[in-house]
């Protein structure tokens, strides 16, 4: 798991929707045949008959390997019960899978349900392909309750009422990302104008203004999965919330701005929808926007509201600004990876680097969440001599091949024949022709 929050020091209702489920289970489907058994109520009773759960879904949604769905659960029973994220099960064929976590980064959750309640979420599995139009028709999402019935969900209707399906829980207290961020923003404007009158002033800390003294400690990031020209209509949203708070998104209070100041909305059949961000959680979710994001319109950059009908805002001016990359990577557990030249600058640190016989090596450290992609492909040592000759070696082997750590990493890269390009003036390892390390 990343130690994200080793490095970060500063950064982190009545309306929750749709909630990004990620609690266990990692594994990749094949599809198979249809199931010849179905369950054919959405509404079932528990063995306790008080208790009665009715569960549907909307729109299917995949990126990279990542199927979201909106769901709607109501306790129309006069019993309370629990919702456990691990309890969820999406049936591709023969394979069943559980909501998405990617190796150690914790991401269920439980929810105390009383009778009358409505709750919304976003479910994410990994299903590791992209299902076609006719094997989503024969996908089936279930929900186990404590007494083991299983219950099916039914598909929502496109006319589905916004308010009919409005969450209604009284365990749950969050703040809308949106209002996260202006509060942030204010709190850091405060502290600068009070600090430039009175440079020994003692302000207010996190705790006494947010009741969190870890309010500062959430951090997100967007990934788009296509590189190409014609780029990809939905993204990727992860979330590490290292707060003590809880949050909510509502995707219409979501958009991405292009280089030229276009706005892009998120689609039209998610904006009632609302994500869940629990606290000391990730939060992985596919988004579909309005309308392709591609790499040519760059750079973008992501901007939220606080309530519906309200201005937007960039992010830039909280703790930590929402980042966004574009990824060629069609592997979820790879999507937040950048080659060595897309990588931040502030944010990877290479040092103790050294040359023995037809190797060199580096440790490299990271302060962001992405995985360093770290192709020997992209790799050249290229030497230089001041009457312009040059000689270019190419790297064959890099290791390891990702470094998905902020641990401090030895990366290592072996060249056929360091000899001759050694004896230049001039010599740097570069990668996509950009200088990484000046080697002499």
């Amino acid at each position: 798991m990343k130690k994200i929050f080793k490095k970060f020091k500063i950064i982190g209702i009545a309306m929750l929707m749709p909630l990004m489920l990620a609690g266990c289970g990692n594994n990749k489907a094949t599809i198979a045949s249809k199931e010849s058994n179905r369950q054919t109520s959405s509404s079932v009773s528990s063995s306790q008959s008080a208790l009665q759960i009715a569960f549907k879904h909307g729109k299917y949604e995949q990126a990279s390997g990542l199927l979201s769905v909106p769901v709607v659960m109501k306790n129309t029973g006069s019993n309370s019960t629990l919702i456990d994220s691990n309890n969820f099960t999406l049936h591709v064929g023969k394979v069943k899978l559980h909501p998405y976590q990617l190796g150690a980064e914790p991401a269920d959750y439980h929810i105390d349900f009383g009778t009358g309640n409505i709750w919304q979420n976003t479910l994410t599995f990994n299903t590791g392909v992209h299902l076609t139009d006719s094997q989503l028709k024969e996908v089936k999402l279930t929900y186990t309750t404590d007494s083991g019935k299983v219950i099916t969900a039914e598909k929502l209707g496109l006319t589905a009422s916004q308010s009919e399906n409005r969450v209604s829980l009284s365990s749950v207290n969050t703040t809308d990302l949106g209002s996260y961020y202006k509060q942030t923003e204010n709190y850091i404007k405060q502290v600068k104008k009070e600090k430039e009158e009175n440079p020994d002033v003692q302000v207010e800390s996190l705790k006494d203004e947010f009741q969190d003294d870890k309010y500062d400690q959430l951090r997100a990031w967007v990934a788009v999965p296509s590189t190409g020209p014609k780029g990809s209509s939905n993204v990727v949203l992860k979330v590490l919330n290292n707060t003590n708070s809880d949050f909510t998104l509502s995707y219409g209070d979501f958009e991405l701005v292009d280089g030229s100041g276009n706005e892009i909305r998120v689609d039209a059949t998610y904006r009632q929808y609302t994500l869940y961000i629990p606290h000391g959680k990730y939060t992985t979710v596919a988004i579909p926007m309005e309308s392709s994001i591609s790499s040519k319109n760059r750079p973008y950059h992501v901007e939220l509201r606080q309530n519906q009908g309200g201005n937007f805002f960039t992010t830039k001016d909280g703790f930590n600004p929402i980042e966004i990359a574009f990824s060629n990577q069609v592997d979820a557990n790879v999507l937040f990876s950048l080659s060595p030249t897309k990588y931040p600058q502030k944010s990877i640190q290479w040092s103790n680097q050294n040359i023995k016989d037809n190797a060199i090596t580096a440790d490299v450290k990271l302060t962001d969440y992405f995985n360093l992609d770290n192709k020997s492909s992209g790799y050249k040592v290229v030497g230089n001599n001041d009457d312009g000759r040059q000689l270019v070696e190419p790297v064959i082997s890099a290791t390891p091949r990702w470094v998905p750590t902020t641990d401090r990493t030895t990366v290592k890269w072996k060249v056929k024949d360091l000899s001759k390009v050694m004896n230049y003036t001039h010599v740097v390892l570069q990668y996509d022709g950009k200088t990484i390390l000046t080697l002499k």
